[in-house]
């Protein structure tokens, strides 16, 4: 499970969860909580996660670099707005299919804008 993963691998660097219908907030969030180290997250078609996950990450992951979040229902501007204000070696966000976020809004988020493509 991924509770158990937090658990026992604190040190998690890469997470694949594309197409996980059951993964929501509730096992994400604490995984962000304890994997301090998490650089990229690849969760393309993911629907039960939200803005909660992304501002954990924001929060905790100062070393986060890649978000694949392709076709993701539950997340919104604001989780992508606080990857990009605090996460500083982000590069490369694609949320491209997720209705709830307007890359409008994101312009002027990011300090080093030159390396990031956000689809």
């Amino acid at each position: 499970s991924l509770a158990g993963l937090a658990t026992r691998c604190p040190m998690l660097k890469e997470l694949c969860i594309e197409q996980c219908v059951g993964v929501t907030d509730v096992t994400m969030v604490p995984l962000a909580e304890r994997c301090t180290l998490l650089t990229t997250l690849h969760m393309d078609g993911v629907p039960g996660i939200t803005c909660a996950t992304l501002l954990q990450i924001a929060k905790t992951c100062t070393f986060f670099q890649t978000l694949n979040a392709k076709d993701c229902r539950g997340i919104r501007t604001a989780g992508v707005a606080a990857i990009l204000d605090h996460c500083p070696r982000i590069g490369f966000i694609n949320t491209s299919d997720s209705y709830g976020v307007d890359k409008g809004e994101l312009r002027g988020h990011n300090k080093n804008p030159s390396h990031i493509c956000v689809w």
